[in-house]
């Protein structure tokens, strides 16, 4: 399930948390709608727009007004809860996500499948880490990273080459 279909899903399950029921669509650009998408200042895609319901409409304002749009760039994290926010605060609602019950089961089934991958995983190198040369080899390890610097370097920025000096 997509980010924006568990946002919708999570409105229809609130249903009687907002004030007036929500319209939620898709628009993808062509050539037929370019015009739409000049009118109301969309000049690059993707967008997420709210629009509140009035009985009547002022020619002279804008539809969607500038605090209404948000413009999803492509390096901003925009998941379910950001999205939903961005909705509640425009709309006034106090929706909170909801998930299906097969994503909600899916989730679950695949934590249960790795957290039992590492108990296996455990019980078959156990017999390895109860070898005294193990932890032997793992203190000594540590031992040199920590005394060679390395954690000096890595906590204070510091360069690993000459070269990489200003």
């Amino acid at each position: 399930m997509s980010e924006l279909e568990t946002v919708v899903y999570s409105f229809k399950k609130n249903k009687d948390k907002t004030q007036r029921p929500v319209f939620f669509g898709v628009l993808y650009y062509s050539k037929e709608n370019h015009k739409f998408f000049i009118q109301h200042g969309f000049k690059t895609v993707p967008h997420l727009t709210v629009s509140v319901q009035k009985l009547q409409r002022n020619e002279a304002e804008e539809f969607y007004k500038e605090e209404d749009k948000w413009f999803v760039r492509q390096d901003e994290i925009s998941d379910a809860n950001k999205i939903l926010e961005f909705f509640n605060k425009r709309l006034g609602s106090d929706v909170q996500i909801t998930y299906p019950f097969t994503t909600v089961l899916f989730k679950n089934l695949i934590f249960l499948a790795i957290f039992a991958a590492v108990l296996i995983v455990l019980r078959y190198i156990r017999v390895i880490m109860l070898q005294p040369a193990v932890w032997f080899l793992v203190a000594m390890l540590t031992y040199a990273i920590c005394t060679s610097g390395i954690v000096y370097s890595i906590i204070h920025n510091v360069p690993w080459f000459k070269l990489e000096r200003d």
